[in-house]
C-alpha cells in the first residue's frame, strides 16, 4: 500500500505540473535545450504454485535535457526516478546520462562523460519504444554492465564515432570498468569497448532496413560484483571477481516501419586470474517478432534462452517464450502493454509465469 501511494502521489504530481513545460520549452529552445519526460507504471502478476502474487509499481520516471551549444558541441543529460519495484535502487533520484560531444568530421566524433558502453542491439533501444516491457535476459546479464550495482549499465569514460562509409559506423570506448553512479576509480579500468554498424536495405516485397551489428568489450578486473550476472555462480569468485572477462556480441535488425525482426546473441568468458580455478563461459540469445496490426495495435512475440554456465546444467538454464499487445493511444508514443512471459528451467522448473501490464505516457517532449 505504501508504494501504491507512493506511485499515485507522484502521478498527480506529475499531472498537475505537465502543462507548465509548454511554456518553459518555448523559452528553453531559444537556448537550443529539448526536455523530454515520460513515465511508465505497471502492474504485476506472477502466478506461484500456491497462489499470484501481484505488484503495482512506477517502472520508470525519465527527465531527459539534450541541447546545442554550437556547431560543434552537444550535450545530453538524464535522470530517473522508479519505486515499488522490489529493487535496491527503488525511491532514489539516479543520473544516467551526461555526457559531451564534440564534432571534428563525419568520421571521427569524441564522446566524453557518463554514457552506456557500445556493446549490444536491444540495449540501445530507448525503452519506451521497446515493443515489450521487459528487456531480454542476455541484455540484462551479459552487457559489459549489466546488473552490475547501481550503474543502470552506464560507466564513465571517453569514446570516439563516426562514419566510415554511408552504410557502416564505428564507435570505440575506453571506460572506467566499476559502473556509473559510484566513486570513480581505477579499479576495473581499462575496459576497452566497441562497435561496428553496417546498415542497408533489402527489397522483398516491402523494402526492409536491415542493420548487422557486431561488438565486443575487454575489462581487467580486480575487484568486479558479477555475482548477479551470473546466478547460480560461487559467490567467493564472482561477487569480487579478479581476472580478465571478455565478451562477444552480434545482431541482426530488419525495419520496414511495421514489421520489426531482430536476433541477438551474446558470449561472455570470465577468466579468473587465481591458479586453479576454471574459466567460467555464459551465453544466451532471443529472436523477436513485432507487428504493427491495424492502426492502433501492435503484437510482438518472443523466444529467448539464458545459460549462465555452459559447463553445468541447472536451473538458471533459462528459456522464455513473450507474447505481448500494445494499444498506441497517441502520436507521442503513449502506449498500453500487455505481455505474458512463459518462463522455463531446464532443470527444477518452478511455476514462474507472469503477466505485466503497463502505461506509458509522455509529459512533454517526445
Amino acid at each position: 500500500m505504501r508504494n501504491l501511494t507512493l506511485v499515485n502521489t507522484l502521478l498527480f504530481i506529475l499531472y498537475l505540473t505537465s502543462a507548465a513545460p509548454a511554456c518553459r520549452a518555448q523559452s528553453l529552445s531559444k537556448n537550443r535545450i529539448h526536455l523530454t519526460s515520460y513515465f511508465q507504471t505497471r502492474y504485476t502478476s506472477v502466478f506461484s504454485e500456491n497462489n499470484s502474487n501481484y505488484n503495482i509499481s512506477l517502472r520508470r520516471f525519465k527527465l531527459i535535457a539534450k541541447g546545442k551549444i554550437n556547431s560543434r558541441f552537444n550535450i545530453y543529460a538524464g535522470i530517473i526516478y522508479k519505486t515499488g519495484n522490489s529493487s535496491s535502487t527503488d525511491n532514489n533520484l539516479y543520473l544516467l546520462d551526461a555526457y559531451l560531444n564534440y564534432f571534428f568530421s563525419k568520421s571521427l566524433n569524441l564522446r566524453m562523460g557518463q554514457f552506456k558502453p557500445p556493446f549490444g542491439w536491444e540495449r540501445f533501444v530507448s525503452d519506451y519504444k521497446m515493443p515489450g516491457t521487459e528487456r531480454s535476459q542476455i541484455v540484462d546479464k551479459l552487457i559489459p554492465n549489466g546488473a552490475l550495482e547501481k550503474s543502470f549499465v552506464r560507466d564513465y569514460g571517453v569514446q570516439f564515432f563516426g562514419k566510415l562509409s554511408d552504410h557502416l559506423k564505428y564507435e570505440a570506448a575506453l571506460m572506467a570498468g566499476s559502473g556509473a553512479n559510484i566513486k570513480l576509480t581505477d579499479t576495473n579500468f581499462p575496459m576497452f569497448t566497441g562497435r561496428l554498424s553496417y546498415t542497408t536495405k533489402l527489397s522483398i516485397t516491402n523494402p526492409f532496413n536491415v542493420t548487422v551489428h557486431l561488438a565486443c568489450s575487454r575489462r581487467k578486473n580486480t575487484n568486479a560484483n558479477f555475482s548477479k550476472q551470473l546466478p547460480g555462480s560461487d559467490r567467493n569468485i564472482f561477487s569480487k571477481f579478479e581476472g580478465i572477462d571478455l565478451r562477444w556480441n552480434s545482431a541482426l535488425y530488419l525495419t520496414n516501419g511495421k514489421t520489426d525482426i531482430a536476433f541477438e546473441y551474446i558470449s561472455s568468458s570470465f577468466n579468473p586470474s587465481a591458479a586453479g580455478i576454471d574459466r567460467l563461459n555464459a551465453r544466451g540469445w532471443f529472436l523477436q517478432l513485432s507487428q504493427i496490426l491495424l492502426k492502433n495495435f501492435q503484437a510482438l512475440i518472443k523466444y529467448e534462452k539464458f545459460d549462465p554456465d555452459i559447463s553445468t546444467i541447472n536451473k538458471y538454464d533459462a528459456t522464455w517464450i513473450t507474447i505481448g499487445t500494445n494499444y498506441l493511444f497517441n502520436k507521442k508514443h503513449g502506449r498500453l502493454m500487455l505481455d505474458f512471459i512463459h518462463k522455463m528451467e531446464t532443470k527444477e522448473p518452478v511455476s514462474n509465469d507472469t503477466i505485466i501490464l503497463q502505461f506509458q505516457y509522455f509529459l512533454f517532449g517526445s
